[in-house]
């Protein structure tokens, strides 16, 4: 089984944006059947349900939606608890590799998802663009997921590959 840990522009993505489950019936029933198969299963952090909320409210789309992708895909949601020591850690050490501590304050909901993806060995899906350069280059100006996943050799994409890997 392979897990995969879902951030909030992804799942905004695939429940509202590019492959909402009123047009993309087989998709979502596609990932339905390998989650059910349990060929894969898909992971969030609290910090990640917790902004898809606020983005659902901001953007007034539908939250039965989101909903119903938790359900349906039976989304584990991990706890703060879970991960809030691994998040400290990780902050602070990327304040002392990298020169944006504003970013890194920014970033708790990303941060958080990297560490559950840690935690859990999972794959990050994210629908963030990485850079050319490294974190810890002096020219790097904003921490991305992708960068951050390849300074700590975390597998990251975006929804594609799952498909693929699902036989879609």
């Amino acid at each position: 089984m392979i897990k995969y840990c879902v951030d909030t522009n992804a799942i905004l993505d695939l429940c509202y944006r590019y492959y909402p489950p009123d047009l993309f019936r087989d998709l979502w029933g596609s990932i339905g059947d390998s989650i059910l198969s349990r060929q894969i299963t898909l992971l969030i952090s609290q910090h990640i349900h917790d902004e898809v909320v606020e983005r659902i409210t901001l953007m007034n789309y539908v939250p039965q939606v989101f909903e119903d992708f938790l359900i349906k895909f039976k989304v584990v949601t991990i706890a703060k608890t879970t991960y809030e020591i691994e998040l400290a850690q990780l902050q602070a050490e990327l304040l002392d590799i990298t020169p944006l501590s504003s970013s890194i304050a920014k970033n708790a909901d990303d941060l958080s998802n990297i560490c559950v993806a840690k935690l859990n060995s999972a794959t990050i899906i994210t629908a963030e663009q990485g850079s050319q350069l490294s974190i810890t280059d002096k020219g790097y100006n904003r921490l991305k997921i992708p960068d951050t996943c390849q300074h700590y050799n975390i597998s990251c994409h975006n929804w594609l590959p799952l498909f693929i890997y699902i036989g879609l």
